[in-house]
């Protein structure tokens, strides 16, 4: 249910990555790394606000509030940081993470 919003975060971020190398300007992975994890948090408020609503429609959403949240928002920092990896041509370290990272 995540992949999509998750990739498109990554995607956004090599982008921004990928600008700011060509402009020979610096960016603030650090600074990146915190709004990711603000976004990721008030998202999965969001969404576990959005679940009583959700569940009570056609579409059936079962989901562990304790640790599970956790993990989600962790996502959108991971995204960031292999977006960030693959924006200045890291691939080995991405490729790396994604092999230990599999589930």
């Amino acid at each position: 249910m995540l992949t999509v919003p998750v990739g498109a975060a990554q995607l956004a971020v090599t982008q921004a990555v990928i600008a700011h190398t060509e402009n020979d300007e610096s960016f603030s992975l650090s600074r990146l790394i915190w709004r990711a994890i603000v976004l990721g948090v008030i998202a999965e408020m969001a969404f576990a606000s959005l679940t009583p609503l959700i569940d009570g429609s056609c579409i059936s959403v079962h989901r562990s509030t304790s640790s599970r949240e956790r993990v989600d928002s962790l996502a959108t920092v991971g995204a960031v940081l292999q977006g960030s990896l693959i924006g200045e041509y890291r691939f080995r370290a991405v490729a790396f993470a994604t092999f230990v990272g599999a589930d």
